[in-house]
């Protein structure tokens, strides 16, 4: 699949998070034998955490974990099960979960939505240090940014990376710092291609 392209292609293994709602156990026991504890990994489910757990147990290496929150779908996993995974991350040590993922649908135009689901992605985190002295490192935040596919669809894209971008600067996470700052070098990027095709 998408894991092979990117082998192909020379992607790094240090850049790929392998994340899906389906992991065949031979592809994720191959990657890890061939790239040991480089990368990371997604657990999407209870039976992925498990999956990832015994993986990295008969590897004999540690791997790097985000658990995806569930944003009301059949995706992900809801708030008590990542609840359960965190209380009871003693008994995998070779599993350390970097942080959390959410990610909850693609063509979204409402710069607001961004808002309040950073928002309850930040909060729950806050939640788990408290309850269980868990420190994340990491947020992974997928916003669906929408894409005008037909030349007759307003193209927002620049407006709502510039809100994007604003509503990660304003969340308070001492993790992996500058998300906003990276949307904000991405949108000049853009704006410079983008004069470059009309000067031509």
């Amino acid at each position: 699949g998408e894991f092979r392209i990117c082998e192909r292609a020379g992607v790094p293994m240090e850049k790929i998070i392998m994340s899906g709602v389906y992991k065949n156990p031979e592809d994720i026991f191959r990657a890890v034998k061939t790239y040991e504890g480089k990368g990371v990994y997604t657990a999407e489910s209870p039976v992925q955490w498990e999956l990832l757990k015994r993986c990295s147990e008969e590897c004999g290496v540690v791997l790097r974990v985000l658990l995806r929150l569930s944003a009301g779908s059949q995706f992900g996993m809801d708030e008590e099960a990542i609840r359960k995974i965190v209380s009871e991350r003693m008994s995998a040590p070779n599993l350390e979960i970097e942080g959390l993922q959410l990610f909850s649908g693609t063509q979204k135009k409402s710069s607001k939505k961004y808002g309040r689901e950073l928002s309850r992605l930040n909060g729950f985190r806050i939640e788990l240090e408290k309850e269980y002295g868990w420190k994340a490192s990491r947020l992974e935040y997928g916003p669906g940014l929408p894409v005008a596919y037909f030349e007759e669809e307003e193209d927002s894209g620049e407006e709502l990376l510039t809100r994007l971008a604003s509503e990660l600067d304003a969340v308070d996470f001492d993790g992996r710092p500058g998300d906003g700052a990276v949307y904000r070098r991405f949108l000049r990027k853009l704006r410079h291609q983008r004069c470059g095709s009309e000067d031509q």
